[in-house]
């Protein structure tokens, strides 16, 4: 489907060939390089379509007959008679240079209690918003008037990029180090894994723990709940507990497996955005199997290779594969043991810092069975929510 798209842009040539000569002319296709974008035959002829700039390589000697010629460059030869559509069709490539130049989306990231419906609101009281002229538009005059007028911003970050404006923002903390949202339910911090304690870090509530002690899951880390000269008072706790843990992990790759055979590829669903409307270009509608993974591709057309325009194609491409079994080698079944492991370790051991290390591996009736000892530094505090009583704890 892509490809014969590519082939009414750059424009390709209909041969026709007698149909005994079919080998010859794919022979000659392939030695020569030529992409054939359709090759068929019907009867004692055949029709042959190629690239307009591979027509020419198509060798004199063969019995091929240009039939007819299509697509734009094609069509525009017969528009060079019809002086009007060209003056419509500058202005329309004139239109989408304009278009580049304009605002035409405005991405928020970061909030959390204030809605990116109201952000927006704000962000265009202090001079953008979707229309605005990308080459008149002072960021800089834009966060000083925003974080004026919205004190529950502390910081924003705009970022121009193309016709995109990237609006990153962050909400101010109260002075106690937790966030400015009274509406989040009370809380202690517990022990998510068993530990050692190495520092403890309370932004708020009261410390139960300090470096060097030993702590079992579920075991209490900062209080929520805490004495003040006023009375009882109950927080949601906000701190950070890393703490020394030890895992053990197992991975057991069997030597028998499924393998993955792709058949074919097809095109299941083409769509446009175009100044944020989608527009659907081609839908699958037949029956495709039961085993196929999809790929989503995406990618924003440029015009001039430089001047990216507001307008995207996007596409799912629909692989259709069968299964068969496979035994692994043993070199095969190690290395897609060790592959697991690291994609496990990386998952677990996410902001952590590892600081031992230690394996081993061994073929049993399993598979290959590989036992990874770990040591590591990380946050082990989780929250664990309560209901306070009437008087406070």
């Amino acid at each position: 489907m892509l490809r014969k798209i590519y082939a009414a842009i750059v424009g390709y040539v209909r041969f026709r060939f007698p149909a005994t000569e079919k080998s010859k002319l794919l022979n000659h296709c392939l030695s020569s390089g030529i992409g054939m974008i359709s090759c068929s035959v019907k009867g004692d002829e055949g029709v042959l379509c190629l690239l307009r700039r591979d027509a020419g390589r198509l060798s004199k000697a063969l019995a091929c007959e240009p039939i007819s010629e299509h697509g734009l460059p094609a069509l525009f030869r017969r528009w060079c008679h019809r002086p009007g559509l060209i003056v419509g069709t500058v202005l329309g490539l004139l239109l989408l240079l304009l278009s580049s130049l304009i605002v035409w989306k405005v991405e928020v990231t970061g909030n959390e209690r204030l809605s990116a419906f109201e952000i927006r609101e704000a962000l265009s009281e202090a001079g953008l918003s979707v229309g605005d002229l990308t080459v008149t538009t002072d960021a800089a005059a834009v966060r000083t008037r925003f974080l004026r007028d919205n004190p529950d911003i502390s910081w924003i970050g705009i970022y121009l990029r193309g016709t995109t404006a990237a609006v990153e923002v962050r909400e101010r903390v109260s002075e106690d180090g937790g966030s400015a949202d009274t509406d989040l339910p009370l809380a202690n911090l517990i022990a998510a894994s068993d530990a050692v304690i190495e520092s403890v870090s309370v932004k708020k509530g009261r410390a139960a723990v300090s470096a060097g002690m030993t702590v079992k899951r579920g075991d209490l880390l900062i209080s929520g709940i805490y004495k003040t000269a006023n009375g009882v008072v109950s927080i949601r706790a906000a701190g950070e507990i890393r703490g020394r843990v030890e895992r053990e992990f197992r991975v057991v790759q069997p030597l028998l497996v499924t393998e993955k055979v792709y058949e074919k590829r097809k095109t299941v669903d083409l769509s446009m955005n175009f100044f944020q409307k989608e527009i659907k270009l081609f839908k699958f509608s037949g029956k495709i199997g039961d085993n196929y993974d999809i790929i989503k591709r995406k990618e924003q057309l440029v015009l001039f290779g430089f001047i990216r325009l507001p307008i995207y194609l996007s596409w799912d491409e629909c692989l259709v594969y069968s299964e068969r079994p496979m035994r692994l080698d043993e070199e095969a079944a190690v290395k897609a043991a060790f592959s697991s492991l690291n994609a496990e370790l990386a998952a677990s051991l996410s902001g952590g810092e590892l600081l031992r290390k230690s394996i081993g591996g061994e073929f049993t009736e399993e598979g290959y069975v590989l036992t990874c000892r770990v040591e590591y530094v990380t946050d082990i505090a989780e929250p664990l929510v309560y209901e306070a009583d009437q008087n406070g704890g």
